[in-house]
């Protein structure tokens, strides 16, 4: 549909954070999992609040969730142990006014990678779309474990799938229940044939009126919801104006 249709990212800025994490040998979700809006996050968007999100213990995760895009292996490459110091790094150079910490699965640790240092979708399609070692119960009480330690939390549901809108609705009130504050929504792409097939094309309406729904009926701080949305679109910006 021509609503997920995006340029191809450029801009100066864009450029010079590419560069920058070649140097520091940082891995991005924006880059490994082929998210459509890295350049108008990297160059800061309208509002010129940038976002960068780094993952960390490196590129390959040991979990093969069948929407994913992130290089999987049961054998990753040790955690880089100048990892933690490049990422200090990278979050005073960059100047960005966001950024967001995210990291890989690493099961082949001991500790999962502890040392070294989201509800994605309906609870009905847990076991054929994400990894049978994360699940839906689990990840409901991450979040209130998360919102017992006095902090904001954010969560996200990926539409598409074949959920209906009941499961949605009553993911959303299980999301609520657990504490989350912010809620974003957006378009399954598939990455590549391996990945599961896209089941349904979300319309921008649909979108906007789950958005006016999380805000007006369930009670989320604020709903991020479109097509392009991922759980880290225009974070600094959505965070600045709803939570500050």
């Amino acid at each position: 549909p021509y609503w997920l249709r995006q340029r191809a990212a450029q801009g100066e800025r864009y450029d010079y954070l590419k560069a920058q994490l070649g140097g520091l040998k940082l891995a991005t979700v924006c880059e490994e999992a082929q998210c459509p809006n890295i350049g108008e996050c990297w160059n800061g968007g309208a509002a010129g609040i940038g976002t960068a999100t780094i993952m960390l213990l490196g590129d390959t995760c040991t979990r093969g969730c069948r929407f994913c895009a992130v290089n999987t292996s049961q054998a990753p490459p040790p955690p880089d142990p100048l990892e933690p110091e490049h990422t200090a790094q990278a979050v005073a150079d960059w100047g960005v006014g966001y950024v967001v910490l995210t990291s890989v699965d690493r099961d082949d640790l001991p500790d999962g990678g502890a040392d070294h240092l989201r509800a994605p979708r309906v609870d009905r399609l847990q076991r054929r779309v994400r990894d049978p070692r994360a699940g839906y119960v689990q990840s409901l009480e991450v979040l209130r474990a998360a919102k017992a330690c006095g902090v904001y939390t954010k969560s996200s549901i990926m539409l598409g799938l074949g959920e209906s809108d009941e499961e949605v609705v009553d993911t959303m009130l299980d999301l609520r229940d657990a504490g989350v504050d912010i809620l974003t929504l957006g378009q399954y792409l598939q990455p590549t044939q391996h990945h599961l097939p896209v089941a349904e094309f979300v319309t921008p309406e649909k979108f906007e009126h789950w958005r006016k729904y999380g805000e007006e009926v369930i009670g989320f701080r604020y709903v991020a919801s479109g097509p392009l949305v991922r759980s880290s679109y225009r974070a600094g910006e959505f965070f600045t104006e709803a939570m500050i």
